[in-house]
């Protein structure tokens, strides 16, 4: 019942950017702030300087990466980040 109740009160955010900083993938969502989502425990964290989510570890592809961010922001949030053609991947 839960998990239900969470799929309805998800919130759609499209992923404006993809790109590499500092040698870390970097997501950045169209809106939002994602402070806490260090606590979702999955090697993710927010850049408030740069607006991004990235991921802390080197150790997956990108794609795997991009996932992870994802599945982060959506355990912790109830956020559904998405791409389509407007995204800019530069990765």
């Amino acid at each position: 019942m839960f998990n239900l109740l969470k799929k309805k009160l998800s919130t759609d955010i499209r992923i404006s950017k993809i790109f590499m900083h500092d040698d870390f993938l970097c997501v950045k969502p169209q809106k939002g702030n994602f402070d806490m989502i260090y606590r979702a425990g999955m090697s993710v964290n927010w850049n408030k300087d740069l607006k991004c989510l990235y991921y802390t570890h080197d150790n997956a592809d990108n794609e795997v990466k991009i996932e992870t961010i994802k599945k982060a922001v959506n355990n912790e949030y109830g956020v559904n980040l998405f791409t389509d053609e407007k995204t800019k991947r530069l990765v």
